[in-house]
């Protein structure tokens, strides 16, 4: 794991650590949860904001210059519905799905949003806050709580 000139909270828990690979320049705050899972990779200048929680035990890729806002929770993994669902059931005797969830670079998610495993968050996409995302945002578009999505002007990468 790796953060030149980067801030990672004291209140932050991170489980799985091993499995972390963090850029230059991310600030992951306090009161963040980040389950690292199978692999997890944060790029460069990207942030997670308190109170988000990364869940599931997936993967998850963040590209660069990525924003998570507040109160966030990125799942990568969870029981079927037709699965014992308690979390005081054994692992071994649950059927989980597994998934991964990919924001690209120079994306956005709201504060109070939900995504699911298996979803891509397109380059410079837009999350807006208080959305459950279950498929895929395009790129350059913003995706709205109702599902509905409009193009978002494209603009040059940070360096």
């Amino acid at each position: 794991m790796t953060n030149d000139s980067g801030y990672i909270g004291e209140f932050t828990k991170l489980i799985n650590q091993d499995q972390l690979e963090i850029g230059n320049n991310v600030s992951i705050d306090d009161f963040v949860l980040l389950n690292a899972g199978k692999q997890t990779r944060i790029g460069d200048n990207s942030c997670i904001h308190s109170g988000s929680r990364v869940v599931g035990g997936g993967e998850l890729y963040i590209g660069d210059n990525v924003a998570v806002t507040y109160n966030c929770v990125l799942v990568t993994g969870h029981p079927k519905y037709t699965s014992h669902m308690s979390t005081r059931v054994p692992k071994n005797q649950k059927d989980t799905i597994s998934g991964t969830i990919r924001l690209s670079d120079e994306s956005f998610v709201g504060s109070n949003s939900v995504i699911m495993p298996d979803t891509v968050i397109g380059e410079g996409a837009v999350v807006t806050s208080l959305s459950y995302v279950d498929e895929d945002v395009p790129p350059w578009t913003i995706r709205y709580p109702d599902g509905s999505t409009r193009e978002r002007e494209k603009f040059e990468k940070y360096e």
